[in-house]
Formats: C-alpha cells, structure tokens, sequence
C-alpha cells in the first residue's frame, strides 16, 4: 500500500507547540521523498524548490522572462494529483489575463502523440514539432488551466496566433469546455 501522509498534526495544530507540529510534517514528507523513485523525487524537489523561490513573484516580468500568447513554455505544474499534470513540463499559453496565463500542458511521448495525430482521444490535440522543439508534440486540452506566469521557466517555441493550427486549437479548447460548463 503506498505510503499516506499522516495528517494528525494538522488536525491538532497549536499555535504553542507549533514547532513539533512542523517537525511531524517534515519527517513525513522525509519519509514520502525518499519512497518515491528518484526521478520523482527530483521533480518534486525542484518543483518545491521553484515554489519557495518564485512564490512572491506577481508575475514572469519579475524574473525577466517575457510571454506571448502563443509561446511554447518550459512550464513548472508543481505538486499534481493522479492524471493531473505536475512538475516540469511544456505547455502553449492560450490567454493572458491579470498575471495569469490560460496554459494547456503538453507532451512528446510517442504513444500519446500517435493517439493525437489519429484523432483517437478527444482530450489530446496534435501541435507538431514547431521551430525549437526537438521532437513532435501534442496538448492536453483537458488539463488546461489559469497559472501564475511566474511558473514559466523559459520560452522554447511559439505558435503564430494568426495561424490556422492556434486558431483550431483555441476552437476546439471553447467547444469542449466552454460551452459545456
């Protein structure tokens, strides 16, 4: 059975003995980095590592990292859930709004871009290997979401707005989202 953080210092948190409280949680996660394989781990790590460093930051300006709509970014998700994306990943940016950014995660495993380019998943959309990526890509347009743009870690790509692929894209985020909500 995998191993579950033990929650019992969060229900019996004391503003005296926080400390201990702290300390409990701290051994916990220990204990849950060094089960996880070390691949996770690094990721994990890293993605706590960017939160603890960029948490203040209003946006990627603050970090001198400049976005467009359209931008295929090196994306820090953070801590995720089951069948949620998390940690590092690429990720096209739809909309900028308010020092967020709408972003749609991205991978280039073989097995899921093949499903995209053959239309076999409605949550999958095929983008290609655009000029500054080394390998083909597809999007995950059910794991779409609002960001702080101080998660971009760098710019890697872009998709022209005005072109037919970014305008499909859009389309079919609107189709399958907006107008069933």
């Amino acid at each position: 059975m995998p191993y579950k953080i033990s929650e019992s210092w969060l229900l019996n948190y004391d503003n005296h003995e926080h400390r201990q409280q702290v300390e409990k949680f701290i051994d916990d996660y220990r204990q849950y980095l060094l089960n996880l394989p070390t691949d996770k781990q690094k990721c994990e790590c890293i993605s706590k590592m960017n939160q603890m460093k960029r948490k203040k930051y209003w946006s990627c300006n603050d970090i001198n990292i400049n976005i467009t709509c359209g931008d295929i970014c090196y994306v820090d998700f953070g801590v995720g859930y089951i069948n949620e994306c998390s940690y590092q990943h690429f990720g096209i940016i739809l909309k900028m709004m308010n020092h967020k950014v709408y972003v749609l995660p991205m991978t280039s495993n073989k097995r899921t871009v093949e499903k995209s380019k053959l239309c076999e998943k409605d949550h999958l959309f095929y983008i290609g290997q655009p000029e500054g990526l080394h390998k083909e890509t597809c999007t995950f347009i059910n794991d779409g979401r609002f960001i702080n743009s101080a998660r971009v870690i760098s710019v890697n790509a872009h998709i022209d707005t005005d072109c037919k692929l970014f305008k499909e894209l859009n389309k079919v985020v609107i189709e399958n989202f907006c107008d069933k909500i």
